[in-house]
């Protein structure tokens, strides 16, 4: 499915007004401030978050920060990205096999990799696994390096 053009909200205030049934957004919600301004600009009863999600769990942690305080306060590190992207691909594994896993893990790196320094050729060095144990060690090695060189990882 592929995904094009901008999202049109303007129709949810319309809609409400017509239904006696909550109206839930959905489209074009790539980020935790993306869902307080689908709630402004809509009024909406609920937000879906669907494309946001790929390898970035803690949005809904996120919007959740800003609906109650108006911003985020939690700091998702590289530790946090690196091991929350090897805890899924290992429950991956258990329900799709190991190969299969790792191949579909891949759309994924994007995300849990996003902002941290040299992250780009990480995800080309990722692509050349089909096996957990290559994926492991590679981010893990590279969480190392990111530790021992704190000062170059951008701020998250």
């Amino acid at each position: 499915m592929g995904h094009t053009g901008e999202v049109d909200w303007s129709w949810i205030p319309q809609i409400k007004e017509v239904v006696n049934i909550p109206v839930i957004l959905n489209g074009g919600v790539l980020s935790a401030y993306d869902v307080k301004k689908a709630f402004d600009e809509t009024g909406a009863d609920g937000v879906m978050i669907a494309r946001g999600a790929i390898g970035n769990p803690w949005i809904f942690l996120e919007a959740k920060e800003i609906m109650q305080t108006g911003n985020i306060q939690t700091v998702i590190d590289e530790e946090i990205k690196i091991k929350s992207s090897l805890r899924h691909l290992k429950l991956a594994i258990n329900v799709k096999g190991e190969k299969r896993a790792v191949l579909e893990h891949r759309k994924f790196y994007t995300g849990y990799l996003k902002g941290l320094y040299n992250a780009s050729k990480i995800r080309a060095e990722l692509m050349k696994y089909t096996e957990y144990s290559g994926v492991e060690e590679t981010l893990l090695k590279y969480l190392e390096f990111l530790r021992k060189h704190k000062e170059a990882s951008y701020k998250l």
